[in-house]
């Protein structure tokens, strides 16, 4: 196993020379524009070529370094991801990527860490999740556990993570089950961060595309209780009646007196 300053040195030769080509392709306009999309908060080169151009220059980068350990690449995925830049965060992804095997159960600790730590926009938090996160309980379903745990984080962004590593999960396997329990969650938790209502309507629209017959129940059971965004995103697929009911049924629980007399 490589020696703790031999990692560093190599996260340190990779990160540099990512960046300097990755600089030299930047575009300030084309980040500008992404910005006005992905938040305030969001910074990039203006790479043009999406994630295609980043692992190209990901590519050349590594060339001195083709065979990673398992440390020294979650170093220099960590140094990507610090960086804050789009571009680099993006790297990140695609170099954990490339590791074949799944990482093992605790790796889900360290990655939310990174998450709280370094993630401030949804671009990357989907794609972290999406490319990363839900390998972990895809391989070892009972880490799902830890992910319903996400739902409490005083993190907007770790609790996001949450419902998009669910939907995915979903999407691809027999999760429908930890949907509902997550969702219950943020039910209890009252949860109103726009950021994490729409990972929530998303997580229950793969939940009502997948598993219909589980999910509409869950949905007229729920209706008055789930935010209006939520309700909107996670019904958006079913039929016009269906989406009309249970949206009245939210509407009409808002307007419900406090008082019956």
């Amino acid at each position: 196993m490589a020696s703790t300053a031999t990692t560093a040195q190599v996260a340190g030769d990779v990160v540099e020379r990512l960046r300097r080509s990755l600089v030299s392709l930047g575009d300030p306009h084309h980040a500008e524009g992404a910005k006005r999309y992905l938040g305030e908060k969001f910074r990039a080169y203006g790479v043009r070529g999406g994630k295609k151009e980043i692992a190209r220059q990901l590519r050349a980068a590594l060339r001195q370094h083709v065979s990673l350990e398992d440390e020294a690449r979650m170093a220099l995925a960590e140094a990507l991801f610090a960086s804050g830049i789009y571009e680099e965060g993006q790297a990140a992804i695609l170099l954990l990527q490339r590791r074949k095997r799944p990482f093992p159960p605790e790796t889900l600790r360290m990655l939310e860490r990174w998450i709280c730590a370094h993630v401030n926009n949804w671009g990357i938090c989907d794609s972290f999740c999406i490319g990363v996160v839900c390998r972990i309980p895809l391989a070892f379903p009972d880490q799902t556990r830890v992910l319903r745990g996400w739902a409490d984080s005083r993190n907007r962004w770790v609790r996001r993570a949450a419902c998009v590593t669910m939907a995915k999960l979903c999407r691809v396997g027999d999760f429908a089950e930890d949907v509902i329990e997550l969702s219950e969650l943020l039910l209890a938790r009252n949860e109103r961060d726009d950021i994490v209502q729409k990972a929530w309507g998303w997580m229950l629209k793969e939940l009502a595309q997948r598993r219909p017959a589980l999910a509409l129940p869950y949905f007229f059971r729920t209706a008055p209780r789930l935010p209006k965004l939520v309700l909107a995103q996670a019904t958006e697929r079913l039929p016009k009646s269906t989406r009309l009911t249970l949206r009245n049924q939210h509407a009409n629980r808002q307007h419900e007196p406090l008082c019956k007399m």
